[in-house]
């Protein structure tokens, strides 16, 4: 949250600096507002609970784990409003997956070794609807190449989206979903509810324009989501008693839920030391941080009227290089 406010932060005065700066220019020229429709594709990654470094307390890209990296597509329809602002509505789909197998924490040796013997792991996937105002840092008009080749970007908005935890269970190979069955006793006497599968969203974004010709322009950007809970992985507050599981379920069910509550028993490692870190009130994640994915993408865009040096007209052209 504290590294959203910043973001936002720092984007406001971008906005404010441009405005003030190019609102002459702007009132000046002579813009015609346009539609744009358009995709994407790319990657995405996760940060949160699970995985990491070797450490512990880093945070945003520090605890970043590349092998957890999966495809993303979206799509989207944007208004340019004039030089500088434009409006523009998406939604997009993608894996967030993270794995504790992931830290390479020895035990007893890195900050993290406790992580790594939870030995948790999720997939899930997440569908994001979202609006974002862009600002562009260059004068810039899409689909006019002859005076505006590219221009950075940043841009800021809100939404929300969907996820649904999964993760498979070791003894039978089902895939399981996590929510349904409270992992941290949600649902039960005294732990609270279970977490919503909607939940909103600030989205950041941040990147370079340009056009490819009359009717197409492309973006490479980063699409920062910023959310506001903290089970996207299922993971968040403290080890329970298995004993309460099997206090309200019955003998499989709570077997198999205390099975996905703490995998350290899959490791096979005998050291007593270790029973403690996944003991009735331990640690089992950080409830004062809420999870993040960001998105790293290309887009094509395909304007409805395609510009030819400024000048309107309905003609799609092949894209000039």
């Amino acid at each position: 949250v504290k590294t959203m406010r910043k973001i936002s932060t720092v984007l406001f005065w971008l906005t404010v600096f441009s405005v003030c700066f190019n609102i002459t220019n702007v009132s000046a020229q002579k813009f015609q507002p346009s539609h744009n429709i358009g995709f994407s594709t790319g990657v995405s990654s996760f940060l949160g609970d699970l995985g990491g470094s070797k450490n512990i307390g880093k945070g945003f890209v520090y605890d970043l784990d590349i092998q957890a990296t999966r495809p993303a597509i979206g799509v989207f329809y944007k208004y340019n409003l004039n030089y500088f602002l434009s409006f523009r509505a998406e939604f997009a789909y993608t894996q967030l997956f993270g794995n504790d197998a992931f830290s390479k924490a020895e035990m007893f040796v890195d900050g993290a070794y406790p992580r790594r013997y939870r030995n948790l792991q999720f997939t899930s996937p997440v569908i994001s609807a979202g609006a974002i105002v862009e600002l562009n840092l260059y004068k810039y008009e899409a689909g006019n190449t002859d005076q505006f080749k590219f221009a950075p970007f940043v841009g800021i908005g809100g939404g929300g989206f969907w996820f649904d935890p999964r993760t498979k269970d070791p003894l039978t190979g089902e895939k399981i979903r996590l929510q349904p069955i409270g992992t941290e006793g949600q649902g039960l006497p005294g732990y609270g509810e279970k977490y919503k599968l909607i939940q909103p969203q600030v989205i950041g974004v941040a990147g370079l324009k340009f056009n490819a010709g009359p009717s197409l322009a492309m973006t490479f950007e980063v699409v920062y989501h910023q959310t506001f809970t903290d089970y996207v992985d299922d993971v968040s507050n403290n080890f329970i008693d298995p004993m309460v599981f099997y206090n309200y379920y019955d003998a499989a069910t709570a077997a198999q839920v205390t099975r996905l509550h703490n995998r350290g028993p899959e490791l096979g490692l005998l050291d007593p030391r270790l029973q403690g870190i996944t003991g009735d009130g331990e640690i089992r994640g950080d409830a004062t941080d809420n999870d993040q994915f960001f998105r790293v993408q290309a887009t094509f865009v395909f304007l409805l009227g395609a510009k030819n040096g400024g000048k309107g007209n309905n003609i799609y052209r092949c894209p000039v290089w």
